[in-house]
């Protein structure tokens, strides 16, 4: 799948370039190119960011509208929790494929928040059908067979948390950055070469804007590279460029490198030049057991806050606690810092307060952060709502850049996608990995074979365009994940001196 697009990926227009969808009226003489635009401060850059990122703003939903009746007796999936170790190889009777099948999908029906996005009843009772049809075709199969069978009819799923054994169902999609030839800069609706000398008709015969993304040069420049989004394992083609002067430019990509740290640290503040950068590998739950780099990370809020200019390295952040970035904002901004989605969860308000109340639970979160910090309250005795407040772009006059690579995953994403709604914050490296559509609610096993299933129970609802899936969300200036770190240096060093 190529995609030259990507989430969101209109904000990287400066305001008075018109995004339309045809190509440029390029029929002035030659020699009359046009004046390339340079942002040469970081005001400019800010200004731009910052006309943006408020654009980026919550869907506007009925919150009944999602809500369904599940049938029969509820469904206890913690019964399901532990079970029998997965041997592959193992051999089960068609009965005994036919009792698992039944209990996935009892689950999936009564618990899976994304249930009815990808089909509901009629879409999972078919996919069902199928599996049973070629199961009981069998006299037996093996574990592995099942399986596979599982993950080939539940391909629709697309849901990054949602796995079968451990095996997510696509592949990410990864940026490739086409910045070893000619840099670019826009000229109104025109884009030019940063040299002045040429103006660009087409890049893989589609019009430049299609193509082009603001991007740092290696000297620390604001410029524009072509951008292409392909699927993790497919490697991308050489790009040809045409010229008005009949030139053409075949421009490649260098080796994708994601820019993950490979070391036992889990939160580091580091000094990069005079300037504060925070690494952080996971989301920590701070409240629960053991919370101390969740504590430590939160203790650092407030500290680069009085810095003018401070990173947040989230290249190799996994996730996990999706309330610690909105703490973490809100310290960081002296007000509260809410999300850009909204989000369904199957869980009754009784469930939500037991898992609120047990400070024992090493994925602890009390009843009254969530409350606070993502609005949770009750829809009705079977769904809870996250997410349901105020909208708001929240002051800050330091500059925070945040460093996003694909491995920036699930909760880290929901740094990402609220950061945004603070003042003066930019976002540099590649598109995130695409993973909060739904959660990591729970893990189960299926009795007969132990092939293990994880699920989540939420549902979460974006505005048109600002995240997909396997795509995640975009920086602000993309670079290559490995880079991004160094090539922020720069920016700061040639936009601030």
């Amino acid at each position: 799948i190529i995609m030259t697009g990507c989430a969101n990926a209109q904000t990287d227009l400066p305001a008075e370039q018109s995004p339309g969808s045809s190509r440029p009226d390029i029929s002035e003489p030659e020699a009359s190119i046009p004046i390339p635009e340079r942002i040469e401060t970081m005001d400019a850059l800010m200004a731009l960011v910052n006309r943006n990122h408020p654009a980026i703003s919550k869907p506007q939903i009925v919150f009944d509208d999602y809500v369904h009746s599940s049938p029969g007796e509820p469904f206890d999936i913690f019964s399901y929790s532990e079970g029998k170790e997965y041997d592959e190889t193992a051999i089960l009777t068609a009965e005994q494929a036919h009792t698992d099948i039944d209990i996935l999908f009892q689950a999936l029906q009564s618990t899976y928040g994304p249930y009815y996005h990808f089909g509901g009843n009629e879409v999972f009772q078919k996919a069902k059908d199928d599996i049973l049809t070629e199961c009981m075709a069998k006299e037996n199969l093996s574990a592995g067979e099942l399986s596979t069978l599982l993950i080939e009819r539940l391909a629709f799923i697309r849901d990054a948390h949602f796995t079968v054994n451990n095996t997510r169902f696509s592949e990410a999609m990864k940026a490739h950055i086409y910045n070893q030839g000619s840099a670019y800069l826009g000229a109104g609706e025109l884009f030019v070469t940063a040299d002045g000398q040429r103006v660009v008709t087409s890049i893989a015969g589609v019009p430049p804007k299609e193509m082009l993304r603001l991007s740092i040069s290696s000297e620390g420049e604001v410029v524009y590279y072509p951008v292409l989004l392909l699927e993790n394992g497919v490697d991308p083609e050489p790009l040809e460029v045409e010229y008005t002067d009949d030139t053409r430019e075949t421009l490649i990509p260098p080796p994708w490198e994601s820019g993950y740290e490979e070391s036992e640290i889990t939160v580091e503040l580091r000094d990069r030049q005079g300037i504060p950068v925070l690494f952080a590998r996971n989301m920590y739950f701070d409240q629960a057991p053991g919370g101390e780099d969740g504590q430590a990370f939160l203790h650092y809020a407030e500290q680069l806050r009085e810095a003018p200019v401070s990173m947040i390295d989230l290249r190799s952040n996994g996730g996990g606690n999706g309330i610690l970035p909105l703490k973490w904002l809100s310290a960081f901004a002296g007000g509260q810092v809410t999300g850009n989605h909204l989000s369904i969860q199957r869980w009754s308000e009784e469930e939500m307060l037991a898992y609120g109340q047990n400070t024992e639970n090493q994925h602890y979160v009390p009843v009254e952060e969530m409350q606070q910090y993502e609005g949770t309250a009750p829809i009705n005795e079977q769904y809870m709502k996250n997410g349901d407040l105020p909208d708001t772009f929240v002051p800050n006059d330091s500059l925070l850049i945040v460093l996003t690579g694909k491995n920036t995953a699930s909760a880290a994403e929901v740094f990402v996608d609220a950061v945004v709604n603070v003042e003066n914050t930019l976002l540099i490296g590649h598109n995130t990995f695409g993973m909060l559509i739904s959660n990591a609610y729970t893990w189960m096993v299926l009795p007969e074979s132990g092939i293990a299933i994880q699920l989540g129970s939420d549902l979460r609802v974006f505005a048109d365009g600002s995240f997909e899936e396997y795509v995640g969300f975009s920086p602000d200036l993309w670079v290559s994940g490995a880079d991004a770190e160094d090539l922020a240096v720069k920016l700061v060093q040639n936009l601030m001196t």
